[in-house]
Order: structure tokens, then C-alpha cells, then sequence
């Protein structure tokens, strides 16, 4: 929530007016909040962040790239020893479901994607950094984000029920989170054949 809410909310609130606004068309009062070309980018977006989240848990290729022998501590008689109380599911069940490494894994790049996207929504250009310097809170907003999510992986420990990852881990997770630029910019460019009037420069 305060990630999707709040910081979405103080990042994308200093956006500047731009003078080439004042060239659209005057939107009329009974028009919708939402326009369409809104819609296709929640519709869009929505569908590769919940595909690619289904295939992530789902797909033998990703639980490879972050299985990390000795995932969890263990006792003398190699049973995984659950060292968090207030746990409420055995080290058993977590690696059935991939491992702690896995799930944090999981839970970077669902938050980074998420993160990323919003360099994809604050433009209607292909050029995500288009008059970026107006609005120094995004600038400083979405990294921090960036910041506080690796902070919470490496040090959330049992509280956050995180592990930390390695550099070529935190290489994969932002490598997958950045796969919403090119799906996004794709959206742009069909948009524009479909509707046209949109300025990608």
C-alpha cells in the first residue's frame, strides 16, 4: 500500500503542465475519469504483471535461476529448522512452494516491476524520461522505492520473512522488472497506430 498509494501518489503529484497540453482538445465535463487510453494501459500492463507473475511461480526455468543450495538453516539431522515463531507456515511448506530465496525473489520483482511501470505511466511518450527534470519528487520518489525495497530484502529478515539475495540475483530481479518497458512502449505504439493523434517524440 504505501508503495502503490502513497509514494505512487507524492511521485506522480509534481508532474509540471506542459505547453503542449494546450493544444489537446478540451475534455468534456460528462467524460469519464478514467479515458481509454488509460484503460489500455491498466488492461495492458495488468495482464503482462499478472502473466508474468503466474509463469514466475509456476515455470521450472525461473525457480532455476534462484535455486540456491541451503536455502534455510538446518539441524543435525538435515531437517530444516524453523528459526521464526511467529511464522505461520513450516520451512517444509515454503520449499514446496520454491524456497525462501524463491519467494523473496518473487516478491522484489513483483514490487520493482510495479516500480518500474511508473516511469511507463507518467508519459505518453516513447522517451520515458521525457520532461523528467520537472518533477524533482519523481526523481527522488520512485529510486528511493528502489532503495527501500532492497533494504527490506536484506535486513526484513523473519520479520518481513525475506532472505538476502546475491548481486546476480538482484541482476535477475531487475532484469525481469524492466520486461514492463518494451511491453509498455509497444502498447504506445499500437495506441498510436489505432487511435493516432499521439505525440511519441
Amino acid at each position: 500500500g504505501i508503495v502503490m498509494d502513497t509514494f505512487a501518489a507524492l511521485a506522480f503529484g509534481g508532474e509540471g503542465a506542459l505547453r503542449r497540453y494546450m493544444n489537446e482538445r478540451p475534455i468534456r465535463r460528462e467524460a469519464p475519469i478514467i479515458s481509454p487510453r488509460m484503460w489500455s494501459s491498466i488492461v495492458w500492463n495488468g495482464l503482462f504483471i499478472a502473466g508474468f507473475s503466474i509463469a514466475f511461480l509456476t515455470n521450472d526455468y525461473f525457480h532455476g535461476v534462484f535455486d540456491r543450495e541451503h536455502s534455510f538453516p538446518h539441524v543435525a539431522d538435515g531437517t530444516p529448522h524453523n528459526d521464526d515463531p511467529a511464522s505461520s507456515e513450516s520451512h517444509h511448506e515454503i520449499a514446496h512452494q520454491g524456497g525462501s530465496v524463491f519467494l523473496t525473489a518473487f516478491f522484489c520483482v513483483f514490487l520493482c516491476m510495479c516500480a518500474t511501470n511508473a516511469f511507463n505511466v507518467r508519459t505518453t511518450r516513447l522517451n520515458l524520461l521525457d520532461n523528467i527534470s520537472s518533477n524533482v519528487g519523481f526523481a527522488i520518489i520512485i529510486p528511493l522505492i528502489f532503495v527501500v525495497q532492497i533494504c527490506f530484502t536484506e535486513f526484513g529478515g523473519s520479520l518481513l520473512r525475506t532472505v538476502p539475495l546475491t548481486l546476480s540475483e538482484w541482476q535477475w530481479v531487475l532484469g525481469f522488472s524492466a520486461l514492463i518497458i518494451p511491453w509498455d512502449l509497444t502498447r504506445k505504439v499500437l495506441v498510436a497506430a489505432v487511435w493516432g493523434g499521439a505525440d511519441l517524440d
